[in-house]
């Protein structure tokens, strides 16, 4: 049995359990499962690039980027970590060669209006790379048909540099 059988069980259950007093323990547990069942999760990843195949590669000296991440409507999104991959052009890497992005983001729902910080802080301050992603130390919900922005700039002054971010996490989606 799955999850959404099950919630349609205990849906089913409630709607047919007489309302006289000896029920109402068994009441109180079927609402109490059913809120348990009420959403089923899922692992997601949205993402965010910057890429010279975009067009918005970040040039050298300050040049800024900016990604919005739309959430899609059928699920609330609980971002749980974030990674970043960065390259010079595109050129092919190897362990001893991996780029350090000297890049700052800014990461703000515009639903809520909120910042996820006072102001852009370096990448490896929110990401990780894609062998050990950022944990966030409390999950970041972005409600569904919300946008998340993300704002860069390149403070590299030699280099225009690729940057591809990765925000890890779970759909919510609800049954209810």
């Amino acid at each position: 049995m799955d999850q959404r059988q099950a919630f349609e069980l205990v849906m089913q259950l409630q709607s047919v359990l007489p309302p006289i007093h000896q029920n109402n323990r068994a009441q109180a547990a079927l609402s109490a499962l059913r809120e348990m069942l009420t959403v089923q999760e899922e692992p997601f990843v949205y993402s965010a690039e910057f890429t010279g195949a975009l067009n918005t590669t970040l040039a050298a000296g300050g040049g800024q980027g900016t990604f919005n991440i739309n959430i899609q409507k059928d699920a609330n999104f609980r971002i749980l970590a974030a990674c970043y991959e960065a390259d010079i052009a595109g050129a092919p890497q190897v362990d001893a060669t991996r780029q350090l992005a000297l890049v700052t983001v800014l990461l703000t729902d515009t639903g809520s209006g909120r910042a996820f910080m006072d102001r852009p802080v370096p990448i490896p301050s929110m990401f990780g790379d894609g062998r050990l992603p950022f944990q966030w130390p409390v999950p970041k919900v972005m409600k569904a048909l919300s946008t998340l922005q993300v704002q860069v700039t390149n403070f590299c002054t030699v280099n225009d540099i690729d940057l591809r971010l990765a925000f890890i996490g779970i759909k919510e989606y609800s049954f209810s």
